[in-house]
């Protein structure tokens, strides 16, 4: 997880105290149009030209986990425009707003 904030600049890694326990969570977030987006990385394979490889995903809910307006937030994640495939263009199996190189 501490690799993708160092080789990708519009990655940023936060901690933050979750509960009355003070546990502390992290959560990866990426600059998105000048707005810091939440997501999850995830490893998906393009079901037509077979590209595997690492996207952005925002619309996990457990992401918003904590946040006082988390449905508002996850309903704003699915509308993120997404990115296609970056070989054949075709709409990967998740909502990826990035995918690697």
């Amino acid at each position: 997880m501490m690799q993708f904030p160092k080789k990708y600049n519009i990655f940023s890694l936060a901690f933050y105290p979750l509960g009355d326990r003070n546990i502390w969570m992290f959560c990866l977030f990426m600059n998105n149009a000048d707005k810091l987006q939440r997501v999850q990385m995830e490893r998906v394979n393009c079901s037509i030209c077979n590209w595997t490889g690492i996207i952005a995903n925002p619309t996990i809910p457990e992401l918003y986990y904590g946040c006082p307006n988390r449905w508002e937030l996850l309903k704003e994640a699915n509308e993120i425009p997404v990115v296609n495939c970056p070989v054949c263009s075709h709409v990967l199996p998740k909502h990826s707003i990035w995918v690697s190189d």
